[in-house]
């Protein structure tokens, strides 16, 4: 049986974007030390965005609605809580896995309440931004190890979690617009 909601597999691996910014978004790579403050500046219109009743609409069949991509950047900004803990903590540790399509369905993204999902990720970005804000600076350079041996360190991977926030917020503007 075949999921009508799914959306297609992302194949595209975006850690480049750490060393050489994103084109598409317009995403350069930064500071460390300024991931904080950037992700708390998303809270604003990330609220904004899921106020709107229609943010839970897909522009296209293929496309995520603005309410799931909230949702990924939620649990992206979990995973960076966690993955910042571990580098921090241990000798280049290795991440599991992270599917990020799996856990699209396993947490039913598509049937989010909105508005809880709004606080929850306006927590969510205030945790990432406190871990990234305690990060001695010291310890920007320590690293970690994806499950497919991709390393990151602790700047690199404020980055990828800040373009992963900032794209995405692009995208459900985006998105958003084409439903209204």
């Amino acid at each position: 049986m075949t999921n009508l909601n799914a959306i297609p597999k992302e194949t595209k691996d975006w850690s480049f974007v750490a060393d050489e910014g994103c084109s598409e978004c317009g995403y350069s790579p930064h500071f460390g030390q300024e991931t904080g403050s950037r992700l708390r500046h998303t809270a604003t219109a990330w609220r904004e965005l899921l106020s709107h009743p229609q943010a839970s609409q897909r522009p296209v069949a293929h496309v995520w609605s603005p309410l799931e991509y909230a949702a990924h950047v939620r649990d992206m900004c979990r995973l960076a809580c966690e993955r910042v803990r571990l580098m921090l903590a241990e000798s280049v540790p290795t991440f599991s896995n992270w599917d990020q399509d799996e856990q699209a369905e396993i947490n039913d993204y598509l049937n989010s309440d909105r508005l809880a999902l709004s606080a929850d990720l306006e927590s969510h970005l205030e945790l990432a931004a406190r871990v990234f804000d305690q990060v001695p600076s010291s310890s920007w350079e320590r690293a970690g190890l994806r499950g497919d041996g991709k390393e990151f360190t602790v700047q690199s991977f404020s980055c990828f979690v800040l373009h992963e926030v900032e794209h995405h917020l692009q995208d459900a503007s985006e998105g958003l617009r084409k439903v209204l």
